[in-house]
């Protein structure tokens, strides 16, 4: 080829370049370039996958852009998100949460996911393999053509929580490059067997390298240019017209930096190009990061060919970069959302497990250190008076209290648990007692706290646990903690407790007695007894009130004192309210079918019970089962239901017993905080003075004045009263000297079996009850004993 057509050449092109001597190394230059480059964005790809924090977008559920599942243990779905259900096309009407893994495997089994072969193979084989979890990633294409990124991680707790990216566009696109390469590689290969189309492919080769987004040049063994792309001259569009063929690299070095393209400092520019030359003298591969003068960043990869020529490739990452600093600079802030409270800037409850289990995983035989549980005292009284507002205004103040101390105390590292609990890791060096820390806490949050124009007097009440005195995992001092702090609150708030073996103790048998109640329910072991109440001025039957009774299998009857507050606090209120709604309406249902006069059969309202919208319709459907008449039947509940939930509607459901003929009467009375008020806005047609006020009472000049009033009071407020614990005819002549009343209590008679009660009816046992015993005589009654105390839980 003349010179005439180099000319020609690199007028066209923008290269310049000698086609008979260079032609087989520009086929071959161009695939390791384009090679060179499907690699870097491959590479770059897997990069921004690898950087998604898998622990965080875990514990930021609503903010991953993603599909999300959860499964426990059992293979329950726990947690979805929409996308979850839209990548894996799945329908969320039919595969709610709370369905199980193999429910969703099955699903997709049956439309074909998996292939052809056995359906129920395909499930059992996916279904073990989960029973057993290991980290997993993979990808897969769904039948709509989708291909997802699958990763899954089993949990501590049994389960696993599995992620799913939409990486369709990326995988098309590695395919694109990955036919794109191939191409390239049968294209040179055409050229090297088609030599009468070497002009030709020549020149659209030079074209095609030109069109390449990546800088491309070829200096040959002397280091001289041989040819440079067009980005590659954008690049350095400063010293582009001297970028011709034959061009030494001493010059391209020299130019850049008088045309201020690199920033050499205060080196010497001879030193700094001899420096440069030796390093591409190298006869090395290498790759390196440079940022020119002009903020732009490049990677440079250098590729030796073995005629010694050197192929260089620049890619230009500015984009990149930044975008990965804005990913950093998102993943710090989402970290610091993910574990740090944003009202009290205290670390989390996230926060707060992670260092937890940092800490255990570094202890050693000297560690000793304390987990110590902080709740606000009265918290949502808080909120009921001062609103919200006032609630996080006080909780703000608590955190900074806290943080204040803190810095003040190093080993001393606080945590919001959630709402007004707070959490602190308490290192145990020895400068200062762990208990004048707790204590100089309680002071610290005792400090009035001023809010507009309102004054917050907070206390704390504090649970501490110590390792390794009180337990040696995570877990138990967690327990062990939260049950000092429950015993700080039963003592009255406002101070703290060290966790004893007493407390552990106490919480098993609780849990012993929720267990074997709850069998007791499935079984049938619980029974009503009934004890009467008669009129204290003709001894007719006013009433007669069922009393719930435990035969245990082993220990005989179990007193309710036992069992019922367990099951008010674990949630077996309401099924022990309908089992004395059925057995107590069925012996209201015999005993009118019997013609017995036995006035109202009186049921005890649980306070848990109360507070369920399905009361009405457990209590009325059973009495419509029995066609019961209403004035048959009284309801008792205790005022400490109307304290404990203000915002419950137990006047509207007391009131509509009221309204369909059920006598309601207020049980104990006297004994928590009973009022005036309470008596003149709570529906009831009736009160029961409690057995404290009768004890001792005809001796007590004080208890007949109390009881006195009340009775008045009842009188003009037309309330029928019961007293309760009557066992002394002194006791029930100095009552009936007072007013009428109903009695009830041992003089009258024990509590009984439904056949005993039926037997004391039938023979008018009610009849002399209330007689003087000097001068008649005392009939004796059938009474079963009770077990009392924890005696019968302490074998």
């Amino acid at each position: 080829m003349s010179n005439d057509n180099l000319q020609s050449h690199h007028a066209e092109g923008g290269l310049e370049a000698h086609p008979e001597v260079i032609f087989i190394l520009v086929l071959a230059c161009l695939i390791i370039a384009i090679t060179s480059g499907l690699t870097y964005l491959i590479h770059s790809r897997n990069a921004r996958r690898a950087m998604a924090d898998v622990s965080l977008l875990n514990s930021i559920f609503e903010y991953f852009p993603g599909g999300l599942s959860y499964f426990d243990g059992d293979l329950t779905l726990k947690m979805a998100n929409k996308d979850f259900y839209h990548l894996l096309d799945l329908p969320e009407d039919q595969l709610k949460v709370g369905c199980t893994f193999e429910d969703i495997i099955r699903f997709n089994a049956e439309r074909g996911e998996y292939g052809t072969c056995n359906k129920d193979e395909q499930v059992s084989k996916r279904v073990k393999l989960a029973r057993n979890p290991v980290p997993h990633e993979l990808k897969r294409r769904t039948s709509s053509g989708r291909v997802l990124d699958i990763r899954g991680i089993p949990l501590p707790s049994g389960g696993f929580l599995t992620t799913y990216l939409d990486v369709t566009e990326q995988e098309n696109t590695l395919s694109e490059l990955q036919t794109k390469r191939q191409e390239s590689l049968i294209a040179t290969e055409r050229l090297r067997t088609a030599r009468d189309e070497q002009a030709k492919t020549h020149k659209h080769l030079i074209s095609a390298i030109n069109s390449m987004r990546n800088g491309f040049v070829i200096w040959d063994k002397d280091g001289r240019l041989v040819m440079a792309n067009k980005t590659f001259r954008r690049v350095y569009a400063d010293i582009k017209d001297s970028l011709n063929a034959g061009l030494p690299f001493e010059d391209f070095l020299f130019k850049g930096v008088e045309a201020g393209i690199w920033s050499i400092g205060d080196e010497d520019v001879e030193t700094w190009i001899a420096e440069h030359v030796a390093y591409r003298n190298s006869n090395q591969d290498n790759e390196r990061e440079i940022t020119l003068n002009n903020g732009q960043q490049l990677i440079i990869s250098e590729r030796k060919l073995d005629n010694g020529d050197t192929i260089v490739t620049l890619i230009d990452v500015t984009n990149h970069r930044r975008r990965e600093a804005e990913l950093r600079d998102t993943k710090d802030k989402l970290e610091h959302i993910a574990f740090y409270d944003e009202l009290t800037t205290l670390p989390n409850r996230a926060r707060c497990q992670k260092d937890l289990d940092t800490h255990f995983s570094q202890i050693s035989s000297a560690s000793k250190f304390a987990i110590v549980q902080i709740d606000l005292d009265n918290f949502k009284r808080v909120n009921d008076t001062m609103g919200h507002a006032g609630g996080d205004f006080l909780l703000k103040t608590v955190g900074e209290r806290l943080s204040l101390f803190s810095n003040q105390i190093s080993s001393f590292k606080p945590y919001r648990w959630g709402g007004d609990e707070f959490i602190a890791l308490v290192e145990r060096k020895g400068d200062i007692p762990l208990d004048e820390i707790c204590q100089e806490v309680t002071d610290l949050i005792s400090i009035p706290v001023h809010f507009e124009s309102k004054t917050f007097w907070p206390t704390v009440s504090l649970g501490i646990a110590r390792y390794p005195e009180d337990g040696t995992d995570r877990e138990s001092l967690m327990v062990f903690s939260d049950l000092a702090l429950y015993k700080t609150k039963e003592l009255g708030r406002d101070g703290y407790q060290f966790f004893t073996s007493e407390m552990k103790e106490q919480v098993d048998l609780e849990s012993r007695i929720e267990s074997e109640l709850r069998v007791a329910i499935e079984e049938d072991q619980l029974d009503l007894y009934f004890q009467p109440q008669v009129s204290s001025s003709d001894e007719s039957l006013t009433g007669i009130e069922a009393l719930i009774r435990w035969n245990h299998p082993e220990h005989g009857l179990v007193p309710p004192s036992m069992f019922l507050d367990v099951s008010e606090t674990n949630g077996l209120a309401s099924q022990l309210g309908c089992l004395v709604f059925e057995k107590a309406m069925s012996a209201a249902r015999q005993w009118t079918d019997l013609d017995l006069d036995f006035g109202k059969v009186a049921i005890n309202l649980s306070p848990s019970h109360l507070k369920r919208t399905s009361l009405l319709d457990d209590f009325f459907s059973t009495m419509q089962r029995f066609d019961l008449a209403p004035d048959c039947l009284a309801v008792e509940f205790v005022e400490s239901c109307l304290l404990d939930d203000p915002h419950a509607d137990i006047s509207n459901i007391l009131e509509t017993f009221r309204q369909r003929g059920i006598h309601v009467e207020l049980d104990d009375f006297g004994t928590g905080y009973a009022s005036l008020s309470h008596l003149s806005s709570v529906p009831i047609d009736g009160i029961k003075i409690d057995r404290s006020f009768v004890q001792n009472i005809e001796n007590n000049s004080k208890g007949q004045a109390i009881v006195g009033v009340v009775m008045s009071m009842s009188k003009l407020m037309q309330l029928h009263v019961v007293c309760e614990g009557v066992e002394t005819y002194e006791q029930f002549k100095a009552v009936s000297h007072i007013s009428k009343c109903s009695i009830q209590g041992y003089m009258v008679a024990k509590p009984m079996s439904f056949a005993d009660m039926t037997e004391w009816m039938h023979k008018g046992l009610n009849k002399g009850v209330l007689a003087d015993p000097n001068t008649h005589p005392i009939v004796s009654q059938p009474a079963k004993a009770l077990l009392a105390g924890k005696e019968i839980y302490s074998m």
